[in-house]
């Protein structure tokens, strides 16, 4: 696992040190990788798309406008080669889905794979809706694919074939559905109409098995969509972050509102936060500082100024660079500084 993780990081750092001069010129044909071969001799920006790092593989799609020349790729980090590669119709807006040994790809208008590990297709089926990402029930390995319009769809795991469909309502007439979430028997999204005689919206609980609606939850505002802006579950509550930066707790058996909590940095008016986890009882994330709350209250129980800092050693071609990562407080986001050592 060591190795693994060394390898891991001089992909990722190693890629930056080459982006920080590279630039697009149209007259470089884009790059095709074959199998067998090493992908780091070829590979630019350009390929790097939707990329997920797997234990020693990295997944990825290309971004490739012409057509019957996109592919979804799978790249060693041991080896530095292309283990496979499939021809894809259009590249994709997210990156691969795993369950058990299998993988789900769709590309950005929602022609779905199931893939194998090794490389071969067991199923494609093409999504009729507007295509607005996807997740795997991590309980049954079924797709649940969103639409923009249109609600959620659910796709058997095994055959491909459409088995369900989640109809929801929305007062701006498009469905900003979130991720859906899933606890013990239950399958959650938000951003639904809550109260069909208000219109309010919020989140629904939804029983997996009889699709029968198990609590309603409303919320003033809408929330973000996806996990890393902010949408999860921690223990037995739903975490989750509003457009004015309000974050919301949800009793996850209830659908109760247990409290809520504007984020907002008073002092930079900055409403940006990110690294959420979970540590035993608390809930903690990045804004500026180190914030800890406390999952069950929301109180602060834990705050520390200039917390990021962060050290990576990465050896290039025999040449070993120090990457220090660290909080710059007054700027939106990191300060990222690269010595050679």
């Amino acid at each position: 696992m060591k190795k693994k993780s060394s390898i891991l990081k001089l992909v990722i750092f190693g890629l930056l040190l080459q982006g920080c001069n590279w630039r697009f010129d149209p007259s470089v044909p884009y790059p095709n990788l074959e199998v067998g071969e090493y992908w780091i001799d070829k590979f630019d920006q350009r390929g790097l798309q939707n990329a997920k790092i797997i234990a020693d593989r990295l997944f990825c799609n290309t971004i490739n406008i012409s057509e019957g020349q996109n592919y979804l790729y799978c790249l060693s980090l041991n080896t530095g080669k292309v283990i496979w590669k499939i021809p894809v119709e259009a590249y994709a807006s997210q990156s691969i889905e795993l369950f058990g040994d299998e993988i789900y790809f769709s590309t950005y208008v929602g022609d779905i794979y199931k893939i194998s590990v090794d490389g071969k297709v067991l199923w494609k089926t093409e999504f009729l809706s507007s295509y607005a990402g996807h997740n795997v029930n991590p309980q049954n390995g079924n797709l649940i694919v969103n639409s923009v319009v249109d609600g959620a769809y659910e796709f058997d795991s095994k055959t491909g074939e459409q088995i369900h469909h989640y109809r929801f309502k929305s007062k701006s007439g498009i469905c900003h559905l979130t991720e859906p979430l899933f606890y013990q028997n239950q399958i959650i999204f938000g951003n639904v109409e809550s109260n069909s005689v208000s219109g309010q919206e919020g989140f629904i609980g939804i029983e997996q098995a009889s699709k029968t609606i198990l609590w309603h939850c409303g919320l003033s505002k809408m929330v973000f969509r996806d996990k890393e802006l902010g949408l999860f579950i921690i223990n037995n509550y739903i975490l989750t972050v509003d457009m004015s930066s309000t974050l919301h707790c949800i009793d996850a058996k209830t659908g109760k509102e247990l409290w809520y909590k504007n984020i907002i940095d008073n002092g930079t008016n900055n409403n940006w936060v990110f690294l959420f986890k979970a540590e035993e009882d608390k809930l903690v994330y990045y804004k500026g500082a180190t914030i800890a709350l406390d999952i069950k209250t929301g109180n602060q129980v834990e705050y520390k100024e200039n917390a990021l800092h962060l050290e990576f050693q990465v050896t290039k071609e025999k040449e070993v660079y120090k990457i220090v990562i660290d909080d710059t407080i007054q700027i939106e986001g990191l300060e990222i500084k690269i010595e050679k050592e």
